[in-house]
């Protein structure tokens, strides 16, 4: 258990806290993590999960309405969040762009890869672990994962590669991360053996990752893929006449905020990313108040698709600045948004192999 701690202005002793819902469960329990100011307490600590969801939601209201306003006086409407259906329609539509670059330029020599990296939410005594903190153990692997691709892709086979990695909810609101992967691969040479020392990698680097959550089904290599015709819901999203795709922009897309699934019809009236299950809308309020990039491209061969398909297709859709919009409520002050570096507090949370044990 989680050693108590101590408040020095206080002078007060804070036993470990136990919760019974996720809800109840604190953003963080480190010391100097930057949350957006609307997810700390007065004290100057993270406050809940659920706390924060509804600063969310007021968020996400606050700016559709600022967006509306700039709309009627500037005759602008301005991408106002990175949540919108907007914005996610611009990351649907590069991710989508650079799939079908890549059918083009490269034909039957691509070779997709879809990779799967998860970790253990809940602790050697149950309780589950601060999701920002969970967050960050998750993504501490990352540069661990994309050497081992460069060095068994690149180095060792001289393949040319683009990667996208995405963040998506699990239904209970923590994350796991996909990596798609597209390949120059002509002779056909690439296979799981090449991906499983990037799986082998995040293991090594992430401590709540468990061999069981990385078996066969986390890595999906193939060889010139079929395509796929978009319909219904992909059609309708990035318009008619759009050549097929392989199956990985809309699996790797449909948990971007502004497309998050729903059950039953949608309204029109409420925006669409607070139309999602609860889940998925913890994860949301995570990524926003940690300040977390959800759509995740590489700097190098991404981008470059990304300016062959605006060639080629003639889609100039989407801004520039991929990662982050400016929100109308905060151009005035540079566009730059409140954050705090948080106190820490303890929590009941052990990690599930702390001391070294095993599956």
């Amino acid at each position: 258990m989680t050693d108590v701690g101590i408040d020095p202005v206080e002078q007060t002793v804070s036993h470990p806290t136990a919760v019974e819902s996720l809800r109840d469960q604190y953003l963080t329990a480190r010391d100097g993590v930057s949350l957006r100011e609307e997810a700390v307490t007065v004290k100057g600590r993270a406050r809940t999960w659920g706390d924060v969801r509804d600063e969310f939601e007021s968020y996400v209201w606050r700016q559709r309405k600022a967006s509306s306003t700039w709309e009627d006086e500037k005759n602008v409407s301005p991408n106002s969040h990175r949540f919108t259906e907007q914005a996610s329609k611009d990351r649907y539509g590069r991710t989508l762009g650079v799939d079908r670059a890549a059918r083009d330029l490269w034909g039957n020599d691509l070779t997709t890869v879809f990779i799967t990296r998860r970790a253990r939410a809940f602790g050697e005594n149950g309780q589950p672990q601060p999701p920002a903190d969970h967050l960050d153990d998750l993504l501490d692997g990352n540069h661990n994962v994309y050497r081992a691709y460069e060095r068994h892709i690149e180095d060792v086979h001289g393949l040319t590669y683009a990667r996208l990695s995405v963040l998506e909810p699990h239904a209970n609101g923590y994350a796991h991360i996909h990596d798609a992967l597209w390949v120059k691969d002509p002779d056909a040479v690439l296979s799981d053996v090449d991906i499983l020392p990037a799986v082998d990698a995040h293991l090594d680097a992430v401590e709540q990752a468990r061999p069981r959550n990385h078996g066969p089904a986390a890595v999906d290599v193939r060889h010139d893929p079929e395509g796929r015709d978009r319909e219904n819901r992909e059609t309708a999203l990035v318009g008619d006449g759009v050549p097929e795709s392989t199956a990985l922009p809309p699996e790797l897309c449909k948990y971007l905020g502004g497309m998050a699934e729903y059950d039953g019809s949608s309204n029109a009236n409420i925006p669409r990313v607070l139309q999602a299950d609860t889940g998925p809308l913890r994860f949301y309020a995570l990524l926003w108040a940690r300040g977390i990039r959800q759509w995740r491209p590489d700097q190098s061969e991404f981008p470059r698709f990304v300016g062959i398909s605006q060639y080629w297709y003639d889609d100039d859709s989407g801004s520039d600045d991929v990662e982050e919009t400016v929100a109308p409520e905060d151009i005035e002050n540079g566009g730059g948004v409140d954050r705090v570096d948080v106190e820490g507090r303890p929590t009941d949370f052990e990690k599930y192999n702390a001391g070294g044990a095993m599956d």
